[in-house]
């Protein structure tokens, strides 16, 4: 198996999909490429891609983003006080 070519990243936010467009602008000015799972169908058919959990989107990063993405967002949930 060749995995040069494979893609792996990991879930960084799951939640509304404006609190999720926010947190993308807010990775995407520091430089970390972020990616929707279930754009699309965790807001049309909810109930496969989350149940219980109307309207969330999934983003991922890639590994080697995670830990600064991380810090990044629990400094910026520090600042907004969640």
């Amino acid at each position: 198996m060749n995995t040069d070519n494979e893609f792996h990243a990991i879930q960084i936010f799951a939640g509304y999909l404006y609190d999720a467009a926010m947190v993308k602008y807010l990775l995407q000015c520091v430089g970390i490429e972020v990616f929707h799972k279930d754009e699309i169908t965790g807001t049309i058919s909810i109930w496969q891609s989350m149940p219980g959990r109307s309207g969330y989107i999934i983003l991922l990063v890639l590994p080697k983003d995670y830990n600064e993405a991380t810090q990044i967002l629990e400094e910026f949930e520090k600042k907004e006080g969640h």
